[in-house]
């Protein structure tokens, strides 16, 4: 009988290591090379302001290390590098500064091995028609396909929207992990206040004008100029609208009443935990 309880341990070490070792592998693609800590991440579902904020936090940090540089679509890597664009992320943190933690963008599902950070989320309503949009215009979804098929897809729909963000509210309160919720509708209404709660993550306490200037900076303006001026390297594909939108929050107004059902009859379990009230 010792023999078998033996044998038996044995077999379920094995099996849990083989478990552990799947599930980084699965996870690792969304991985840098050196996983830290203390990395902070800004994950989000695409199409949710991912890179609205992300300038919003490299303008308030270039402002808070006085950097004479003007951030763009390229130079925004080095403050808050793409992890799916490149895992090789050096070790300091934004513009190469060691007293900071790295931030770092990823689309992410829930991912364990990711402890602090930012889920950004906005509303599905607004989402669904941005993602159709981009991925037409990236030629990664067909254009000639109605949006009421794209929002029923398992991979870019509705669905996947739900399913990504249940993920993350489920696991992202786990013992020894720190994640916090911002509404991409909240930095429209109130951006200094959000860009404050951002930075103090990382243990800042700017300025309010230094804030303020940030936020400017950053407006969609100003990012529509700067894709004109020195365009957008987010994609090897061509493009055939602007990367850089109206940003706007319009909660579905705009589209056919069948397609807004379905997708708040499909994504509502998780939005309304969010706060998005339909």
């Amino acid at each position: 009988m010792l023999h078998v309880k033996y044998y038996a341990s044995k077999i379920n070490n094995v099996a849990a290591r083989i478990r552990k070792k799947y599930e980084y592998r699965k996870h690792q693609r969304y991985l840098p090379s050196t996983n830290r800590a203390d990395d902070i991440y800004l994950v989000s579902f695409p199409k949710s302001g991912n890179t609205w904020v992300r300038f919003l936090l490299a303008n308030a940090i270039k402002n808070y290390l006085s950097l004479d540089r003007e951030i763009n679509f390229f130079n925004i890597f080095e403050a808050i590098p793409d992890v799916q664009l490149n895992k090789n992320i050096r070790l300091e943190g934004p513009f190469g500064e060691p007293s900071l933690s790295r931030i770092i963008k990823s689309h992410s599902p829930y991912n364990p091995y990711y402890l602090r950070g930012f889920l950004l989320c906005r509303d599905p309503r607004d989402v669904m028609p941005s993602y159709y949009k981009y991925l037409t215009s990236y030629d990664v979804y067909p254009a000639d396909k109605p949006f009421s098929e794209f929002i029923r897809h398992p991979q870019y729909g509705a669905a996947a929207w739900e399913q990504y963000t249940i993920s993350w509210l489920k696991g992202m309160n786990k013992q020894g992990r720190n994640f916090q919720i911002f509404r991409y509708e909240d930095f429209i209404t109130t951006p200094e206040e959000q860009v404050r709660k951002l930075v103090a993550v990382l243990g800042l306490r700017l300025p309010e004008e230094t804030i303020k200037k940030a936020v400017e900076m950053s407006s969609f303006k100003v990012m529509q100029t700067l894709e004109k001026e020195t365009g957008c390297n987010f994609s090897l594909k061509p493009q055939s609208t602007p990367f850089v939108r109206k940003g706007q929050s319009d909660r579905g107004k705009l589209l056919l009443e069948e397609d807004k059902t379905y997708i708040e009859s499909m994504t509502r379990r998780s939005a309304n935990l969010i706060g998005y009230e339909f």
